[in-house]
C-alpha cells in the first residue's frame, strides 16, 4: 500500500474516533452524566483506542440505566452521523459500519436493553440520540476537533467547548 493511502487511513481513523468519543461527551452532558475526560490513543499497530470517563462521588459510574443507554449510544450514533455525511451512506447502513467498529459499545448497550428499570425503548433512546446530536453538531464537531489535537480532553476544556 503507498505510504499515502497509509497516513490518510490512520489520520481517518484517529479522525472518526474523536466524533465517537465526542457523541459520548455531548450526550453525556445533555444526560447530567458528569464528564471527567476524554482520551484518545493509537495502539502499535496503527488502531485507535478511545474512551469518555464519566465520574460522581469520587468513583466511576455511570447513572441511571437510561442514562447509561443514551450515553453509549451517543459515540457509535455520532459515528454513523459523520460517515453518512463522509460518504453519502444511508443511516441504516452508516449505524451498521459504526457499531462493527464499536463491539464494546454495543455489547453494553445489549446489556442495558435487558436492564428492568429502563423506561426508554431501544427505538425511542436511539431517536432522541440522533437528534440530540443532529441538533448539536457544531459541538460534536468542536469537542472532536479539539480532542484530535492531542488526544485528550479534562473536565474543564469540555465545559468551555459546550
Amino acid at each position: 500500500m503507498p505510504r499515502t493511502a497509509t497516513v490518510d487511513k490512520r489520520a481517518q481513523r484517529w479522525h472518526d474516533a474523536s466524533i465517537h468519543e465526542a457523541g459520548h461527551a455531548v450526550i453525556g452532558t445533555l444526560s447530567d452524566l458528569p464528564i471527567r475526560e476524554l482520551w484518545l490513543r493509537r495502539t502499535l499497530f496503527g488502531a485507535v483506542k478511545g474512551r469518555t470517563n464519566v465520574v460522581a462521588g469520587g468513583g466511576s459510574i455511570r447513572g441511571t440505566a437510561d442514562q447509561d443507554l443514551t450515553f453509549t449510544m451517543g459515540g457509535p450514533e455520532a459515528h454513523a452521523i459523520w460517515v453518512v455525511h463522509r460518504s453519502g451512506r444511508s443511516l441504516n447502513r452508516a449505524r451498521r459500519y459504526a457499531n462493527s467498529r464499536s463491539a464494546g459499545d454495543v455489547a453494553t448497550i445489549a446489556y442495558r436493553l435487558q436492564d428492568e428499570s429502563l423506561e426508554a425503548t431501544h427505538a425511542t433512546a436511539l431517536a432522541w440520540v440522533h437528534d440530540s446530536l443532529l441538533e448539536r453538531w457544531d459541538h460534536v464537531e468542536q469537542v472532536a476537533a479539539a480532542l484530535r489535537v492531542d488526544g485528550r480532553l479534562n473536565a474543564r476544556q469540555l465545559a468551555q467547548l459546550l
